[in-house]
């Protein structure tokens, strides 16, 4: 690198760059060769070519709304076509506030302080003033700098000699413009005032305005408000007639010593005057001002930023001269064409007009269209399936009476024809038989099916008969029992021979008989082990009925379940007991397995609704599609599948108290309706027109924490704060650690009970692993851990089967596959609701053509059964899911 700068210093600086390179090359190889007698290091330095250097002097400051737009478009033009860097100086005289013989003296020394020894490649100079000050000290300051002027109106060149290497670019201000457009928008105009301050800047707008206006000697009556206070301006224009015009020039000075920006009076002069305001600036557009005729100060930068770039890239600025900026254009505020009632058709051709808010039609007009196109696709579909089950329904109603025709032919002797083909193993058999053995019209049959229906006492000897048949044969007799799903039995008579057919392709063995009911010959056999079976039935239908009880008991025993004594607890406890008598809505607001479910409980017993109805709703898992039909019910009709009235839950707890659990998870819709019941107590039935009023006292529950919601607009504000009337907030089991060593012994008992063991005792270790771990999973994930530990505990000692932390990484992985799993329903859930949903569609109807069997294609016995199976019944118009409740939610 030192001796690339040395090699620069020896030679003139106009060599070119590729010399600099090939004489770095020449250099580089020989200090290798040197390198073989004595090694020296040796660095190539790649040519950085400087930045041009541009010095910006200003009359005003850049960051005037007409000086950042001017900047804009300068620096558009230099990233357009500069080849290299550009690095700016920028200086600011203030002419607008400041008299400038007063300050051009101090601004000169420090101008030679700051840039007398700095490399400046070009002066620009914004303003007139500016470009005076330039052609006196431009021989003192940079001397041999080029110059290109800018912001200097092409009325104020005239007056000034310019000198050689000078380009510039001039603003065409259209003052005659601005008020023609002003007598065409307002065309009964009979007097116009002009407005402006008493700066120097001011009085040059004064100036061409007064030229201007000679045009209109004696059409209007021309009012000069020219260096009066800014108050007292503001004033008078509120108190001008409707046939007036306000020409606004410029107001940086008020002549008293205040001064102010141009753009903010424009702003301040429209919000006051009582007449359309016009304005000379482009500035000025948008505060108010009802438009004018003025050039783009962004065009007029950018034009003069590729001038400067001509210049700096080698072009005499003697050759380019001075170029005008484009013809100034009339500008229109579309908004104060609508404030002002200034019809838009008096515009002259050409105009621009700003700020225009779009119709409802160009706004939407796409998704108006894409509407049109989805609800026209929707309809084809609709129409599809329509026919589509209309002719299945024609099929499946022509298979019917096949079947029908066939049963009645049979009906007379009751009796189960049954065929086999023993190549394939196909089974065919008529509806009786399928009765015999309890199965479904619709349920594939094995050979395998039917034994599996044997009873277990009676198999062995059944399967030993049919495979000797078989093997030789012979026909087959015999009786036996059959387990039906409903739990009861029959006892059903067999007879089985060979029938085979020959065909093309040889003999096909094919097995056919017939059986028969003959359960009533054999009751009297069976009266004393039939009363047996009866009572170990009830027996153990009276244990699932104390077991239902015990859990119902459970439910509401209150503050006895929920153990602890820890001042946290002993804190939301009290404030449980406080809100519990009143009706105010409650938040109830903590981590996941806290136990909210189990507070709000509590809540509903100790008001003066716990003879009320109490009503849970989990908002996570409804479907979003008929989440607002449960919570508010539907009408017969309202949507397909809705076959009959039914009652929402907000309904059904009229009176009583509703619990919203994960209120954070409902759709925005159902949101808008949610408060509505809270704020007036009433709601429509999906697909219904008259109006329900229900008194339910509303209990929220969430994990999330809702003020986010609502930041990120997930969860209306207005909700929020209707549902956070008095909140609470569980504490986290880590919040709690006093009531661990409780909770452990109270779940310790109660696990090993249920599994059959007996905890006696906890070692202190395990204590203390139990007491500083911070429990994540709160509540649920304790006692989830307390009862592995139960399992793996034999001696009456609990003891964990691995350290704790392991053990609870091994749940919360559990846990993380579980919730990636939980958008999945288990086969039994879908089942159970395709069940429930025919059911309801039929009236809890089982039996006849338009039962919920024969809708479901099941035979009515094997209906029972999977109803059973999947705990299902119906009770007082509920549907009660028979499953084994947990102390927490």
């Amino acid at each position: 690198m030192n001796c690339l700068k040395s090699f620069k210093r020896t030679f003139p600086l106009r060599l070119k760059r590729r010399h600099v390179v090939r004489w770095a090359w020449i250099i580089f190889f020989s200090f290798n060769l040197l390198g073989s007698i004595a090694p020296v290091s040796a660095q190539v330095v790649e040519y950085v070519e400087e930045p041009f250097r541009i010095m910006i002097l200003r009359n005003t400051s850049q960051y005037l709304a007409a000086g950042i737009l001017q900047d804009r478009g300068m620096r558009e033009a230099f990233a357009a076509k500069g080849n290299r860097n550009v690095e700016l100086f920028v200086e600011t005289m203030d002419t607008m506030w400041f008299d400038r013989s007063q300050i051009e003296p101090e601004f000169l020394s420090l101008f030679r302080k700051k840039y007398g020894s700095r490399k400046i490649d070009l002066l620009m100079a914004a303003g007139a003033d500016a470009l005076d000050f330039a052609l006196r000290f431009r021989q003192l300051l940079l001397p041999g700098v080029p110059i290109v002027f800018y912001n200097v109106s092409e009325d104020a060149l005239p007056g000034r000699l310019l000198q050689p290497s000078m380009a510039g670019v001039t603003l065409r201000f259209d003052l005659p413009g601005t008020l023609d457009l002003a007598m065409r928008l307002q065309p009964g105009a009979r007097r116009i005032v002009v407005v402006s301050g008493n700066s120097p800047y001011d009085r040059n707008w004064l100036r061409r305005a007064l030229e201007a206006l000679k045009a209109y000697a004696g059409r209007l009556e021309v009012s000069y408000w020219s260096g009066q206070p800014l108050h007292q301006v503001l004033d008078n224009l509120r108190k001008l007639p409707a046939d007036s015009i306000v020409l606004y020039l410029a107001f940086s000075d008020d002549g008293a010593g205040h001064t102010y920006s141009p753009a903010d009076v424009a702003k301040r002069i429209a919000a006051a005057s009582t007449v359309p305001v016009y304005g000379v600036l482009e500035t000025y557009l948008g505060q108010g001002i009802v438009g004018g005729a003025f050039p783009g100060f962004e065009a007029h930068g950018k034009l003069a930023g590729e001038v400067a770039l001509r210049v700096l890239e080698g072009e005499k600025p003697d050759n380019i001269g001075v170029q005008p900026s484009p013809q100034a254009t009339a500008n229109i505020d579309w908004r104060e064409l609508q404030r002002r009632q200034i019809s838009e058709s008096r515009l002259p051709p050409g105009t621009v007009v700003r700020f225009r808010s779009p119709s409802m039609w160009e706004e939407y007009r796409w998704y108006i269209i894409g509407a049109f196109v989805i609800f026209a696709v929707q309809a084809l579909s609709i129409i599809g399936l329509l026919l589509h089950r209309a002719r299945r329904r024609r099929a499946e109603r022509e298979l019917w009476e096949n079947q029908e025709f066939m049963e009645l032919s049979i009906s007379a002797g009751e009796l189960g024809l049954w065929a086999r083909d023993m190549e394939h193993d196909d089974l065919w058999t008529n509806p009786r038989l399928r009765s015999l053995f309890g199965f479904g019209p619709n349920d594939v049959l094995r050979l395998q099916g039917l034994i599996g229906r044997i009873h277990p006492d009676d198999r062995d000897r059944v399967i030993v008969e049919v495979e000797r048949a078989q093997r030789t044969g012979v026909s087959f007799e015999g009786e036996f029992r059959v387990l039906l799903p409903e739990g009861g039995e029959r006892w059903v008579a067999a007879r089985g021979r060979a029938a085979d057919e020959s065909g093309r392709h040889g003999m096909r063995k094919r097995r056919v008989g017939v059986m028969f009911d003959v359960t009533e010959r054999k009751q009297a056999e069976q009266n004393l082990h039939a009363a047996l079976v009866e009572i170990r039935r009830l027996k153990e239908q009276l244990e699932e009925e104390n077991l239902y009880l015990k859990e119902e008991i459970s439910e509401v025993k209150g503050f006895e379940e929920i153990v602890g004594q820890s001042d946290a607890l002993k804190y939301v406890l009290t404030r449980v007991e406080q809100v519990a008598k009143t009706d105010a809505t409650v938040l109830l607001q903590g981590e996941t397995g806290v136990g909210k479910e189990l507070f709000a409980r509590a809540i509903h017993d100790r008001s003066s609704r716990s003879d009320g109805p109490y009503i849970k709703v989990n908002c996570a898992t409804l479907p979003e599609a008929l989440v607002e039909s449960e919570l508010f019910g539907h009408e017969r009709g309202a949507f397909t599948g809705a076959e009959r009235q039914r009652k929402g839950r907000f309904e059904l707890a009229d009176g009583g108290t509703i619990l919203l659990d994960e209120a954070g998870e409902l759709p925005a819709g159902t949101q808008a309706k949610l408060l509505r019941v809270l704020q007036e107590g009433e709601f429509e039935r999906v697909g219904g027109s008259n109006t329900i009023k229900v008194r339910v006292r509303v209990i929220a529950a969430t994990n999330r924490k809702l003020h986010d919601e609502v930041s990120a607009g997930r969860f209306r504000q207005d909700l929020f704060y209707r549902l956070n009337v008095y909140p609470i907030t569980i504490p986290p089991l880590s919040q709690r650690r006093e009531d661990i060593p409780l909770l452990v012994r109270h779940y310790a008992r109660q696990l090993g009970e249920r599994l059959g063991k007996t905890i006696s005792e906890v070692p202190a270790q395990v204590m203390r692993a139990f007491t500083e771990y911070n429990w994540p999973g709160n509540i649920r994930e304790l006692q989830n851990v307390i009862e592995r530990a139960v399992i793996v505990s034999l001696d009456g000692v609990l003891r964990l089967p691995e350290p704790l932390i392991q053990a609870t990484n091994a749940i919360l992985s559990e846990v993380k596959t579980s919730n990636e799993s939980s958008s999945i329903s288990s086969l039994n859930e879908a089942e159970r609701e395709h069940i429930l949903r025919a059911l309801e569609a039929t009236g809890w109807r089982i039996n006849g053509p338009n039962g919920a069997a024969a809708m479901l294609k099941l035979h009515p016995s094997t209906l029972r059964f999977r109803m059973k199976k999947l705990g299902l019944t119906k009770i007082s118009g509920y549907t009660a899911l028979q499953t084994q409740k947990s102390n927490l939610h």
